[in-house]
């Protein structure tokens, strides 16, 4: 809710890329491959000149992200062109496109205790329109929280936006 997004299902499937071409960037920069997820086992590389190998000490890879980059030091110079085999497993979840809506709405309904009498209660909102009042770090060292600022609604059917009722326990 906080990254204003709307939710969509990740399914991508697994497979094999045979002399991908990829051209390193310079400056150490990372070079994107077109897939994500990469197994650890079975990468190779060669100069796509002439097909002479590259070791594994000339580059680093960072399977998750499917990135590559010339390791410092080593042979590989910027700008070489290669020819890359890997594998990329399959990925599948729920991600969120955020940023995409500017505010939400929802339903929200709680179970409480009201401080003042002890008594158990219950809420219903039966529509808020909400948005977060700050904007999220994505770098915070905690779970991502937010406080949420909006409005009520008086929807169809009801005869006001919200109902809280003081719930007398029976013995």
């Amino acid at each position: 809710m906080a990254l204003l997004g709307d939710i969509a299902t990740v399914n991508e499937g697994s497979g094999n890329v045979t002399d991908g071409a990829v051209t390193i960037l310079p400056g150490g920069r990372w070079t994107q491959l077109p897939n994500k997820n990469l197994a650890a086992a079975g990468i190779s590389a060669k100069l796509a000149s002439d097909d002479s190998p590259i070791t594994e000490a000339n580059y680093e890879v960072n399977y998750a992200l499917g990135l590559i980059r010339a390791t410092a030091g080593g042979s590989l110079e910027a700008g070489a062109d290669i020819k890359l085999t890997y594998q990329y497993n399959a990925v599948t979840g729920t991600k969120v496109k955020g940023g995409i809506k500017s505010q939400i709405r929802m339903n929200i309904t709680g179970d409480m205790k009201n401080l003042a009498t002890g008594k158990p209660g219950r809420l219903e909102i039966f529509e808020a329109t909400v948005a977060p009042t700050d904007a999220v770090d994505f770098m915070a060292s905690e779970f991502v929280s937010t406080t949420l600022s909006g409005n009520c609604k008086l929807v169809s059917g009801k005869d006001s936006p919200f109902e809280y009722t003081d719930i007398t326990p029976s013995e």
